[in-house]
């Protein structure tokens, strides 16, 4: 029940093959039946493709357990992430095949290579040295957890002068500083889930931020509270490789968001939250 209550709070912030493939691909501008279609695509981004194309039977995309994606209780895969996958998979005719694990799990997958994509890390410039990336296809909304006995705030203002968590490697710190210059905060990195709960409850951080979908982490710990946090504070998600050989990947998907799939993909995002929504409802 505590996760139900958690995906209903996450999500009132925010096969098909053959017969899906025209509305999930095409946008009121352009007829998108292929990548092949997409305003702008090179001779040569076309070659490199259909050689990767030859070489694998597909791609694995690393997703975290999270209430954008989720099993229903006919056992179907449901959210957004099935869904961008799907859209990908008819896009380049091949497949986008999800890997579910832990978010440290397909990290370290995504870094050592097992892992083809992702979509959780924000496109800065610094990442460009390391990782090839897409614009952002997603947006998630900051989250504010906090042990409901030693600390309740009700505004963006009582939050200065307290220990702040915050995920290792992460920007969120620096969105936050630049958006409120007038918070002034000890930022405290936190390397998962288990550890920002162990440090509320033993007071090490008065606060952890991340995004609003760790809300699916935090829901079994009766002792954490959350609630959205930072209104103008919102973090862009990229599909990400480290695979120098995927880039022509990355620059098509990026072309297709400018030629109508950015909004064609925020649909999907919508009707993925919707979807595992009514079916929580339905239980309840």
């Amino acid at each position: 029940m505590r996760k139900i209550i958690s995906l209903l709070f996450v999500f009132s912030i925010v096969s098909c093959f053959t017969d899906c493939k025209s509305s999930l691909l095409n946008s009121p501008e352009n007829i998108i039946n292929s990548y092949r279609d997409i305003p702008g695509i090179t001779n040569e981004e076309i070659s490199a493709i259909e050689e990767i194309k030859l070489s694998k039977q597909s791609f694995s995309f690393g997703v975290k357990y999270s209430a954008e994606r989720y099993v229903l209780p006919d056992g179907t895969a449901a959210g957004f992430t099935p869904k961008l996958c799907e859209l990908l998979s008819l896009l380049f005719g091949i497949r986008f095949i999800e890997e579910v694990n832990s978010l440290e799990y397909i990290k370290n997958g995504f870094e050592n290579g097992s892992i083809d994509f992702i979509c959780e890390y924000i496109p800065i410039a610094e990442r460009n040295n390391f990782y090839y990336m897409t614009n952002p296809v997603a947006e998630r909304k900051l989250g504010l957890f906090t042990n409901k006995e030693s600390i309740y705030l009700k505004q963006e203002s009582s939050l200065d002068k307290i220990k702040m968590g915050f995920y290792e490697n992460n920007i969120t710190a620096d969105a936050i500083n630049h958006i409120y210059p007038e918070l002034k905060f000890d930022e405290v990195k936190v390397k998962d889930p288990p550890e920002a709960a162990q440090m509320l409850q033993n007071g090490s951080i008065d606060v952890f931020i991340a995004d609003i979908n760790e809300s699916y982490y935090f829901s079994d710990y009766d002792f954490i509270r959350h609630r959205e946090i930072f209104p103008l504070v919102n973090i862009p998600l990229s599909i990400s490789t480290t695979n120098r050989k995927y880039e022509p990947v990355m620059s098509v998907i990026t072309k297709y968001l400018k030629s109508g799939g950015a909004q064609i993909i925020y649909e999907l995002f919508k009707k993925g939250n919707l979807e595992i929504l009514n079916s929580f409802l339905l239980k309840c």
